[in-house]
């Protein structure tokens, strides 16, 4: 729902003047443009993609077919059109915030994307403002960096990766980040920096075949780490943290700044285990097999 730009009542798309002021709500408001997105794979043998979108927008990702990315990318501030580059090793589309828009110019900037499955290749993703829906599954990914500002992110791996994911990164900002069928995603280690927000990660998927560290920082947030139940894990936990635990996780040792928790399944001696050190300032952190 946009606002009138003067007062900033709350106004319907039909209105080309604002009920309360007067002032004309049309004016600066540009024409939807639809730019197709099409690049195949650079000549390297692990290229990199890069998806970087500074703006406000919607972003829908999902698995696609022989070129490295492509779709459509819809938007109504001329500014924003993206840039795609393409040099031997890399593919990039980036669009860059270069126009002050406001909350009330009710903006338009949805991405329709499909990311390649034909060979493998890093991934690099930078979202700043805005909300996205990104279906990694199955996708042939060695490594993967993923980084979020004011967002809300859904990000999940439905079906195992055909590559070795050697490093998955995360950064999160401001805003709700959920990750999904984590296990699917075949890493050998990850690291995850954390803001201010509610990050959410589902550790489901195959068993580990060999042991498996992820590393949590966090800041002010509150981490809801979610364990398969037939998965071996170990969680060192430090901080001004408060630790809630449900399921099958049990409380090994610890006091005031420090903590040590694990499966019932590591308890029973189960190996390969996924090896957790987080970290956290001040927030929470509930630990639970499902």
């Amino acid at each position: 729902m946009p606002y009138c730009p003067n007062c900033g009542k709350m106004v319907d798309d039909e209105d080309s003047y604002c009920p309360k002021c007067g002032a004309a709500l049309k004016q600066g408001r540009d024409e939807l443009t639809t730019e197709a997105i099409d690049a195949g794979y650079p000549e390297a043998e692990n290229p990199e993609l890069e998806i970087s979108v500074a703006v406000a927008g919607y972003i829908k990702a999902e698995p696609g077919g022989e070129k490295i990315v492509e779709g459509t990318i819809q938007y109504n501030i001329p500014e924003w059109r993206p840039e795609v580059t393409q040099t031997r090793d890399t593919v990039a589309v980036r669009q860059l915030e270069r126009y002050g828009w406001r909350a009330w110019d009710n903006p338009v900037n949805d991405w329709d994307i499909r990311l390649g499955t034909a060979k493998p290749y890093r991934l690099r993703v930078k979202a700043g403002v805005g909300r996205g829906t990104w279906s990694l599954g199955g996708l042939p990914l060695t490594a993967l960096s993923f980084e979020t500002g004011v967002s809300q992110s859904r990000i999940s791996f439905d079906a195992p990766n055909p590559q070795t994911l050697d490093v998955l990164r995360l950064q999160t900002g401001v805003g709700e980040t959920q990750l999904t069928g984590l296990l699917n995603a075949r890493f050998r280690e990850m690291k995850l920096s954390g803001g201010v927000g509610e990050v959410k990660l589902a550790f489901t998927g195959p068993n580990p075949d060999k042991d498996t560290h992820v590393k949590i920082d966090g800041g002010v947030g509150a981490f809801d780490v979610k364990i398969g139940q037939t998965v071996p894990a170990v969680f060192y936990v430090s901080g001004l943290t408060g630790v809630s635990t449900r399921g099958e996780v049990v409380k090994r040792r610890g006091g005031f700044g420090r903590g040590e928790y694990s499966t019932e399944a590591f308890e029973r001696g189960g190996k390969p285990a996924l090896i957790f050190d987080i970290g956290l300032g001040v927030g929470g952190v509930t630990l639970f097999t499902i």
